[in-house]
């Protein structure tokens, strides 16, 4: 067993010259061969990966866990597209690996050229969602997966969501002009940022460029009102929120449902 390990160690760490004693050394069991060379794909080790798909022992199960593998990880493209340039790769594997894909290039190469299952596509957006408050954060798959038709409303409205709470101001920029998007998401949106003193946020979801909320491009009037005077009225007897909601609102004053919603603020502050 530690013999076995040290083999797949080897491989993930792209000890070519190592790999390729012990093979010849008749370490080459295709169980063994398999797990070594998912370890490679997933560590972009592009040598180990060439010389263990050369034995001939890799089987269609460990290449698609290999694929899937490689499109999980960071800085693998190059891994990628050589397994799918193989053509090896099963159409379950493709959709399993797209699912969990973290390069935007790993996946406009698998949508681009695959029938990619909805379910898929969802699952994508999903994971991608569930990154938005991480370091690593996937803009460009939520950019690229937001488009398609199979997303559905309730997805983008948690997108837009988390990406206020986490202040990410590309994503709501992205997301704020989606068909899908709902008045009830701007709104809990712009709540959120308020509680968070995202300013940046605040300012993205209601500037000069928005559309005045009769268009229907804002929260309607009641909904934004009810949503943000609750909140407000719970925070009324927090001073610094109250002076920051003041300093944004006299630095920012619009001529829409904010301008109301100051005024019941100012009455519940008082």
């Amino acid at each position: 067993m530690r013999g076995r390990s040290l083999f797949i160690g080897l491989a993930e760490s792209g000890h070519i010259d190592a790999v390729k004693y012990l093979y010849n050394s008749e370490w080459d069991d295709p169980g063994l061969v398999g797990r070594a060379f998912a370890s490679a794909a997933c560590g972009a080790e592009m040598q180990v990966v060439k010389f263990l798909i050369a034995t001939d022992r890799v089987s269609s199960e460990a290449f698609d866990k290999a694929f899937k593998l490689a499109c999980s990880g960071y800085q693998t493209f190059n891994v990628v597209a050589l397994l799918y340039c193989l053509k090896r790769v099963s159409q379950q594997g493709i959709d399993r690996a797209f699912a969990v894909a973290h390069d935007v290039a790993v996946v406009k190469l698998l949508y681009e050229n695959e029938k990619i299952s909805d379910h898929a596509v969802t699952v994508a957006f999903t994971r991608s969602l569930n990154s938005l408050n991480q370091h690593f954060i996937p803009f460009e798959i939520i950019k690229f997966l937001h488009k398609l038709p199979c997303i559905p409303s309730s997805l983008i409205d948690e997108a837009f969501v988390r990406a206020a709470q986490g202040q990410k101001t590309d994503t709501i920029e992205v997301l704020r002009d989606d068909s899908h998007l709902t008045s009830k998401a701007k709104g809990d949106a712009f709540v959120d940022a308020f509680k968070c003193q995202g300013v940046e946020i605040m300012k993205e979801l209601y500037d000069e460029k928005c559309t005045p909320p009769s268009s229907g491009c804002f929260p309607s009037k009641c909904t934004c009102h009810g949503n943000i005077c609750t909140r407000l009225s719970l925070l009324q007897h927090d001073t610094g929120k109250w002076r920051f909601w003041k300093l944004f609102m006299r630095n920012n004053r619009r001529n829409c449902v904010l301008n109301d919603a100051l005024d019941v603020a100012g009455a519940n502050a008082k």
